[in-house]
């Protein structure tokens, strides 16, 4: 799957499902995602989500294969152009 690439070399938001087998053990999702790469920004221990910032794309096949993580998602980003651009 072709991930997006961050504008301007900005950090990328990603977001993290744990499945329902791991949820008691978050911690150590927490840890081999941290381990590998993911400075992590939230973890929302109720509904098994980790939010967190990278700096390369490709890191996120290595968040998909820790185990109890059932998917990766990276952030959506879109820039506006400026109000006085010719185009809006």
């Amino acid at each position: 799957m072709s991930r997006p690439e961050p504008p301007g070399g900005q950090p990328i938001e990603v977001s993290v499902l744990v499945d329902g087998e791991h949820l008691a053990a978050i911690e150590a999702v927490v840890a081999e995602l941290e381990r590998t790469g993911l400075r992590i920004s939230a973890v929302m221990r109720t509904v098994g989500v980790i939010t967190g910032t990278t700096d390369d794309t490709s890191r996120c096949s290595a968040f998909e294969a820790l185990e109890g993580v059932e998917s990766v998602e990276v952030a959506r980003t879109f820039q506006l152009p400026p109000p006085d651009s010719p185009i809006q």
